[in-house]
């Protein structure tokens, strides 16, 4: 839920695909390790 929220918001500020991954790889990496998901274009 928090990671829908936080995306929601950096979509709403015009962050890219690219920074709003990195920030969620960086800012949640400390729950454990990452899907497999594709990194963006």
């Amino acid at each position: 839920m928090d990671i829908t929220r936080d995306v929601m918001r950096m979509l709403d500020e015009g962050k890219s695909l690219k920074e709003i991954r990195a920030y969620v790889d960086r800012s949640y990496s400390r729950f454990g390790p990452s899907t497999p998901t594709p990194p963006v274009p």
